[in-house]
C-alpha cells in the first residue's frame, strides 16, 4: 500500500467517513425522496408537462443522471396514482429486455402485468366504484379484502411470476387487446394509463427502433382513446432523434439541464454523514466540516458528465494526500494549510501604576530611568538630573552654562 491510500484510509478512519466516499452509487427507490436533489422549478416543469400533454420527452444529456432522475419522476408518479387517477407502468431498458428483441407481444404482457399489480397494490376502493373495482380484480367476497390482497400479491410478485396464460384465467379480462383494456379503464375508473421508459445511455439505437415499432402496433391494433394512454421518455438527444425517426408525432420537449457544482455537492453531503469518536458516543458532523467544496468546484468545471467530475475529485484528493502523515488535515482542503499568525497584544501596566520612561544612550548600561539621574559631587552629595560620573570642574562648567544641557535632555525627553 503506497502513501496516499494510507492517508486515504487514515483521513477517512479520522472524520468517520464511509469506503465508498466520494462515489456516488445508484439510490434505493425507498430513498429517492431524501437522498435525490433536484432543482424544484425543473421537477415542477417535467410534471406540468405529463399532467398536460400526452406525449413527453425529457432529454438529458449523456451521464447526467438520466436514470435516477427517470426513477424519481417516476416514484413520484407512484405516489400520486391514486389522486390523479393515473396508473404508471414502468419501462426501463435499463433492466428490462436485456440481450433480447423488444417485441409487440413482451410488451404487452409486461404492460398488463404491471396494470394488474397497481389495481391490486393500492386500496382503490377507496376512492372507485367499489362494485366495477372488485369486478376488475375479480374479488368474490369469500374472505375479506385484505387476505385477498394478500394472496393476490403473493400470485403476481413471487419469486417466480406467473405465465401470462395463468395471469388472464385469473382475471379474465385481460385476454383483450391492450387497446381494449386502456378504454376499460378510462371509461369505467376515469383512470389514465402512463408509461414511462427510459433509455440507458448505451442502448443502440435498433432497441429504440424495436420499442417504437411495438408500440405503434398496439395502435394500429385498435384506436386507442387520447385521454385513455400518455407515453413519457427519458433519453439523450441522439435517442430522441431516433424516437421520432420512424414514427413522427407532436411530442413536448423538455431540456433538463445539467447539475451545478452546489448541486453534486449537495449530493455527496446527503450521502455522507461523518461521524466521529466523543466522550458520549459518536458525535455526527455536515460533510463541509472535513470536506471543502472546492474540491467538486474544480472538478465540475472540466468534468463532461457526472462520472467524470467524481473521478475529478478524486484524482484531486489522491493528490492532496500524496504527503506525510503529519500533514494530513482534519478538513481536506485543496491546497496544504498555513499555520495561524499568532498577534501578540502590546503589554499594559496594571491600573494605578505608571509606565516608567528611558533615556536612550549610546551604552546599554547608561539606560536608567530620567527620575533617578544624579551628579556626584567630591563632598558625596549628588545633584538629581545630571549624567552621573562627571568630576567637579564638568559639573560647575554645567552649573554656570545650563542652557545648552536643558535642550539636550529636553530633546531626549521627547
Amino acid at each position: 500500500m503506497d502513501r496516499v491510500e494510507k492517508n486515504l484510509m487514515f483521513w477517512k478512519g479520522l472524520v468517520g467517513l464511509e469506503e465508498p466516499f466520494p462515489d456516488l452509487p445508484p439510490i434505493q427507490e425507498n430513498k429517492l425522496a431524501a437522498l435525490m436533489v433536484t432543482d424544484p422549478a425543473q421537477v415542477d416543469l417535467v410534471r406540468s408537462g405529463i399532467g398536460s400533454h400526452q406525449w413527453i420527452q425529457v432529454i438529458v444529456e449523456p451521464g447526467w443522471g438520466c436514470s435516477t432522475l427517470f426513477n424519481f419522476i417516476f416514484h413520484d408518479a407512484l405516489q400520486r396514482a391514486m389522486s390523479g387517477l393515473i396508473l404508471p407502468i414502468k419501462i426501463d431498458l435499463e433492466t428490462m429486455f436485456r440481450g433480447e428483441t423488444v417485441t409487440h407481444a413482451r410488451l404487452v404482457e409486461t404492460i398488463k402485468r404491471q396494470i394488474v399489480g397497481l389495481l391490486i397494490d393500492n386500496p382503490w376502493e377507496q376512492v372507485l366504484n367499489r362494485d366495477y373495482y372488485f369486478h376488475a380484480i375479480h374479488y368474490d367476497h369469500a374472505t375479506d379484502l385484505a387476505t385477498y390482497k394478500g394472496r393476490m400479491s403473493q400470485f403476481l410478485f413471487a419469486d417466480h411470476p406467473p405465465s401470462l396464460t395463468k395471469l388472464m384465467a385469473q382475471f379474465p379480462w385481460l385476454k383483450e387487446d391492450l387497446p381494449q383494456i386502456l378504454g376499460f379503464l378510462l371509461a369505467n375508473f376515469r383512470i389514465q394509463t402512463m408509461i414511462f421508459f427510459h433509455f440507458p445511455t448505451h442502448l443502440d439505437n435498433q432497441s429504440i427502433r424495436d420499442l417504437i415499432r411495438s408500440l405503434k402496433t398496439i395502435h394500429e391494433i385498435g384506436a386507442v382513446d387520447f385521454a385513455a394512454l400518455r407515453e413519457v421518455y427519458f433519453c439523450t438527444p441522439r435517442q430522441s432523434r431516433e424516437v421520432d425517426r420512424d414514427w413522427v408525432r407532436p411530442f413536448e420537449t423538455i431540456i433538463y439541464p445539467r447539475y451545478t457544482y452546489a448541486q453534486i455537492y449537495a449530493m455527496l453531503v446527503k450521502r455522507y454523514t461523518p461521524c466521529v469518536p466523543s466522550l458520549h458516543g459518536g458525535r455526527t458532523l455536515n460533510l463541509d466540516a472535513v470536506f471543502d467544496e472546492a474540491f467538486v468546484k474544480e472538478a465540475w468545471q472540466t468534468g463532461s458528465s457526472l462520472i467524470e467530475v467524481i473521478k475529478g475529485i478524486k484524482e484531486a484528493v489522491r493528490q492532496r494526500l500524496d504527503c506525510p502523515e503529519e500533514m494530513v488535515s482534519f478538513k481536506l482542503t485543496p491546497k496544504f494549510p498555513q499555520p495561524e499568525a499568532v498577534t501578540v497584544p502590546h503589554s499594559n501596566p496594571p491600573p494605578g501604576v505608571k509606565r516608567r520612561r528611558f533615556r536612550r544612550s549610546s551604552s546599554p548600561e547608561a539606560e536608567v530611568p530620567e527620575s533617578e539621574a544624579t551628579v556626584g559631587h567630591g563632598d558625596g552629595s549628588v545633584q538629581k538630573g545630571v549624567p552621573p560620573g562627571l568630576d567637579e570642574a564638568a559639573v560647575a562648567h554645567l552649573e554656570s552654562n545650563p542652557s545648552p544641557v536643558k535642550k539636550r535632555f529636553v530633546r531626549n525627553k521627547s
